[in-house]
């Protein structure tokens, strides 16, 4: 296997690896739902409370899915709506709200056009609830749109994931290749060609904001 197919392989396996120990750890709150209110329209994926080093520290995480036309502004009054609903339940130590064009990325990597962080600063934690130590912060990267996978891309790239997932021992270079050609033969494509598309859809992600503090 070529340096961008091993390098293809291990991004997708360290990706992997982030969304099982996330789906591990997180009290699942609620699934899919979508909004319309005088903020943009989106769909709430996920809502988890995941817990914070110390008893009944908290942090909550909004996977969020928007249409990629929504500005940034409107993210931040989608964050804030979102905030506003948070802070009418179990107090928390912070919330993050990640935001996704395509939901196959809340599984397989991280938020595709940005992410929020209500909290303290980081590194500093805070009793639960106490929201006047808080402040809102963003992330919006520019994205180069012309590089934004289609959405055949993202079955294609989920294909493989899924695949990658289904074995029962570590993925060795030569798997990855025998699963590059089977995702190949699915999708009418060259091996080459998945691996390009493995290629877009990995880097179309971002990292989110504040979460390893």
């Amino acid at each position: 296997m070529g340096g961008v197919k091993v390098r293809t392989l291990v991004l997708s396996l360290l990706a992997a690896a982030v969304a099982f120990a996330a789906a591990g750890c997180a009290h699942k709150v609620s699934t899919s739902s979508v909004r319309q209110s005088r903020t943009p329209a989106y769909e709430v994926l996920h809502v988890g409370r995941n817990p914070i080093g110390q008893p009944y520290y908290w942090s909550v995480i909004y996977d969020v899915r928007v249409s990629p036309a929504t500005s940034k502004d409107g993210m931040v009054a989608v964050s804030r709506e979102l905030l506003a609903e948070a802070k009418s339940g179990k107090p928390f130590s912070r919330v993050y709200v990640l935001f996704y064009d395509y939901p196959e990325y809340r599984m397989w990597a991280g938020p595709t056009l940005g992410s929020v962080r209500y909290g303290a600063t980081p590194g500093i934690q805070v009793k639960p609830g106490a929201y006047d130590q808080m402040t809102l912060e963003s992330r919006f990267p520019t994205k180069e749109w012309s590089a934004r996978p289609s959405g055949f891309d993202v079955r294609v790239w989920s294909g493989w994931e899924k695949r990658v997932t289904r074995q029962r021992t570590r993925v060795s270079a030569r798997m990855g290749e025998r699963i590059s050609r089977a995702v190949a033969v699915r999708f009418g494509l060259t091996v080459a060609e998945v691996d390009a598309i493995l290629s877009r859809c990995q880097k179309w992600s971002l990292p989110p904001l504040g979460m390893t503090d």
